[in-house]
């Protein structure tokens, strides 16, 4: 090492030297450094053992109080699904929303002013806004043992205090805020959809008006065969004066096809005929009672 200094003050391209140092326990060295700096290490153990002492003496408890929460669907949830959530991921966003709203200033502070100050603390400004951020850093949503948070119904809400009845009593006071809380956002959530189906009704109706207005002007161009075009609509049967016209017409209307169609077939066979003569022996009657000239041509 006084080589390294010497060159690197005189400028000179030294490099320092390193031995591989190797260490040998010694029993009876191990001892005699002992007795020598007997009265330092006694006073680092006695010096470490009280300040962990008072660190245990004078440090505040903690204690923390849990009520079982389960949460349901039942904001906009399907009736066949009993208030059972889509998805574990819905799930696990409405606990984080039921955990935000435990935390939301409103509920923290109503729940210290349930609860009320602790000793020493003047109830003329209570709660302050150091107390409510201690508090909500206190506020917390666990899992079940055993489970993951988001993948269950049942939760537990904890709340921290620095004594087992004032943790109770601020976790009480928090789960009513809460539910109170929620049930507004219900309420909301609900006024909402309301509105929405109100609008939506409102829309149908202005269509169902429209549409009936349009029925209306139809019907004022039928004129005096509405009633009857009503009773036809509602009664096959067609028994007024316009449905028995309507079925006397459809009657001579097929009377009319068939007569077309077997002129059309008696015309084909004259045409046969024409220009075969033997095919005048295989003419029908109803051809031949129709035509008496081709009845006297068979017949010869």
């Amino acid at each position: 090492m006084a080589d390294a200094v010497l060159g690197l003050a005189t400028g000179r391209d030294t490099l320092p030297s390193f031995e591989r140092f190797t260490m040998n326990f010694n029993p009876a060295e191990m001892l005699q450094l002992f007795r020598k700096h007997q009265r330092l290490l006694l006073w680092c153990v006695g010096t470490t053992t009280t300040l962990a002492l008072l660190a245990a003496v004078f440090k505040p408890s903690v204690w923390c109080a849990r009520q079982g929460l389960i949460v349901r669907d039942e904001v906009v949830g399907d009736i066949n699904r009993f208030g059972r959530f889509e998805s574990t991921d819905a799930m696990q966003t409405a606990q984080e929303t039921i955990l935000e709203i435990a935390r939301h200033k409103s509920v923290v502070e109503e729940a210290l002013r349930d609860v009320g100050p602790t000793r020493g603390k003047r109830k003329k400004d209570w709660p302050r806004t150091s107390d409510i951020e201690a508090v909500q850093d206190a506020v917390s949503i666990a899992a079940p043992k055993g489970a993951q948070f988001g993948r269950t119904e049942v939760i537990y809400l904890v709340v921290k205090a620095g004594a087992p009845e004032r943790a109770v009593a601020l976790n009480t006071a928090v789960c009513d805020h809460l539910e109170k809380r929620l049930q507004e956002v219900r309420n909301e959530k609900y006024r909402s959809i309301t509105a929405e189906l109100v609008k939506t009704v409102a829309v149908a109706q202005d269509e169902l008006d429209k549409a009936t207005a349009r029925v209306q002007a139809l019907e004022r161009t039928v004129g005096a065969n509405l009633p009857e075009l009503r009773n036809m609509i509602d009664n096959s049967s067609g028994d007024g004066p316009l449905g028995r016209s309507l079925n006397e017409i459809m009657n001579e209307l097929r009377q009319l096809r068939s007569s077309y169609t077997t002129q059309k077939q008696q015309r084909e066979m004259i045409h046969l005929a024409q220009r075969d003569p033997d095919e005048l022996l295989a003419t029908p009657n109803q051809l031949l009672e129709s035509q008496p000239a081709l009845r006297r041509l068979k017949e010869g």
